[in-house]
């Protein structure tokens, strides 16, 4: 029996990896057409972003050729903004920034209360240090808003190590996507680049424990994967050049790296 191709393996699997997707529009009552609008849009875009990585021009028959629909419909969705990129992964970087950087932490090696009146307080210099383009008061409302840090007398004090969108439905469903995007990198590359360090991939999983113990598993997991990001960001700190900028003129130079170190916990009663 001949060995399916690449392809058609993939093309099987899309069933698979679009169930979640289809789950969450059912229970959020999204109909097909919505979707398939929305698949269109996606397709456009990705499409257009491969071009510009080629360094080809960006045109709606080439696109039209690349994902199967229509010149004219293509030339509509092009006109479409591009998708809301949410901004969570900026707040996380800001977070990290100020837990591991000795410019905005106490001799204890803690983050420091930091003063945010005007373009020149320390919370407007650590926002700079992230992106120059980023307002220092629409990010420091959104960390107040999520509850991450609080107004001080002092200035700004960061409340948590980490960023959960609790409670906030368009930045948890970021995060979702963020994750699941990095995820479906990791394994792609694993699977057609045979990269020579693999990409970490690995699940732990138990069928038989009592229901009662629900909240203790989910408690053990939340805990030891804490430990877990603090750790991986004391490391990813010290390489980072935001937090320690580099000595060599190498480093300085080199392309920049995101390093991603993802992991989530989930229990259900059978």
């Amino acid at each position: 029996m001949a060995k399916a191709s690449a392809r058609e393996t993939c093309r099987k699997s899309l069933g698979l990896l679009l169930r979640p997707v289809v789950r969450l529009a059912l229970r959020q009552s999204l109909k097909l057409r919505e979707i398939v609008e929305y698949l269109k849009i996606v397709f456009v875009q990705l499409a257009a972003a491969e071009l510009t990585r080629l360094g080809e021009t960006v045109t709606a028959s080439r696109v039209s050729v690349m994902t199967g629909i229509q010149r004219p419909e293509v030339s509509r969705l092009l006109g479409q903004k591009e998708t809301p990129i949410n901004n969570t992964d900026i707040v996380t970087r800001v977070i990290g920034l100020w837990q591991n950087s000795n410019r905005f932490r106490d001799e204890a090696g803690k983050p420091r209360i930091l003063t945010h009146a005007g373009r020149n307080g320390e919370f407007a210099k650590l926002v700079a240090a992230v992106s120059t383009d980023l307002n220092p008061y629409t990010v420091a409302f959104e960390l107040v808003r999520a509850g991450i840090a609080e107004e001080h007398s002092k200035g700004l004090r960061l409340l948590k190590k980490g960023f959960e969108p609790s409670g906030d439905l368009e930045g948890s469903l970021a995060l979702l996507a963020q994750d699941s995007l990095d995820l479906y990198s990791a394994v792609e590359e694993n699977i057609f680049e045979f990269p020579a360090q693999r990409n970490l991939h690995i699940k732990t999983e138990f069928d038989n424990i009592p229901a009662s113990k629900q909240e203790l598993v989910r408690a053990w997991f939340s805990s030891k994967g804490a430990a877990l990001h603090e750790e991986a960001r004391a490391f990813l700190s010290s390489l980072d050049r935001d937090t320690n900028p580099p000595q060599s003129e190498a480093d300085h130079k080199t392309p920049a790296l995101r390093a991603v170190l993802g992991t989530y916990s989930f229990t259900e009663k059978k």
